[in-house]
């Protein structure tokens, strides 16, 4: 088996299908838990080749370009306390939103009063996005090296970067002094959290799937100190330039295994638990109104 592109030791097969069932060989680092797909299935034009041929998109049903909304997506609240946390206020900001897709981020910062550029290598979303009065750009290296940045986000990017520490490194170079960078991706160490089949969870353009301690030592290798991090379902991360560099990496490929082989067995367990507590919500929210449309119910005022 191929080695560690982390930490340069052995990997096990952990699953041989993805999305679809398709075949797709994923590796397990046996030290540090890393995930990550076979390289002999990337050969010879590697992940370049996954996007530039398009493989990648057709195997999408991409969704039409979001337009403005009176309100913050439940993404952008999720974010909030991070941006709290790290002391950062977004009004009169300037954002950068890397793989901004849809444009629903695009929004979320504008109503944040920050202003907003974007990269999209997409190019139906990038022209939408022109089209609807943002600037954007193709790739992070088409951007202009004389722009600096208050916030640059990264949404559900990370996983597909072949070379993680380069391209975060490019990102510290277009912030500001005391610039932020906030990114969301999987989370290997809570497979449970993912609504899907176990072959699902494997998608094919996810060069990676990382666990905290994972997006911890690759932002200080890039020269970042992280000031937040919300691991409980997917992974949402915050850093500031100028972080201790070679992190350490623990030995916990035995408990992403445990987790996952966990996650495989019990999965059927999971989309019929959600639906009830959907069900057990709606039905509290309806009965609570009617209560409160016969009188018989008035919530208690704070003031």
């Amino acid at each position: 088996m191929a080695q560690c592109p982390l930490c340069g030791r052995q990997s096990d097969l952990l699953a041989d299908r993805g999305r679809g069932g398709a075949p797709m060989r994923n590796l397990l680092c046996r030290a540090c838990g890393l995930i990550f797909r076979d390289p002999g299935e990337l050969e010879p034009d590697g992940a370049a080749g996954l996007y530039a041929q398009g493989d990648y998109a057709r195997m999408h049903e991409w969704p039409e370009f979001a337009g403005p909304g009176k309100y913050l997506s439940k993404y952008a609240r999720r974010l909030l306390p991070l941006f709290a946390q790290c002391g950062m206020d977004l009004k009169g900001k300037s954002v950068l939103d890397v793989g901004f897709g849809q444009g629903t981020t695009l929004y979320d910062w504008r109503l944040t009063g920050a202003e907003v550029n974007g990269v999209e290598p997409m190019p139906q979303y990038r022209e939408a996005a022109l089209a609807a009065g943002f600037e954007a750009w193709p790739d992070l290296a088409d951007v202009p090296s004389d722009r600096r940045y208050d916030v640059i986000h990264l949404r559900d990017v990370f996983e597909h970067l072949a070379e993680p520490v380069k391209f975060l490194t490019g990102c510290r170079n277009l912030l500001s002094s005391n610039g932020m960078l906030i990114l969301r991706t999987p989370n290997s160490a809570r497979p449970w959290t993912h609504r899907r089949h176990p072959c699902d969870w494997f998608d094919p353009g996810h060069l990676f799937t990382y666990a905290p301690w994972h997006v911890s030592h690759l932002l200080g290798r890039a020269g970042y100190e992280p000031c937040a991090q919300d691991a409980d379902t997917d992974i949402y991360a915050a850093a500031r330039p100028g972080g201790a560099k070679g992190r350490s990496l623990p030995d916990r490929g035995e408990e992403i295994r445990r987790a996952y082989e966990l996650f495989a067995r019990w999965h059927w367990l999971k989309r019929p638990a959600w639906r009830l507590g959907k069900l057990a919500g709606h039905w509290k929210y309806y009965a609570s109104a009617t209560l409160r449309r016969l009188g018989l119910f008035r919530p208690e005022r704070s003031d």
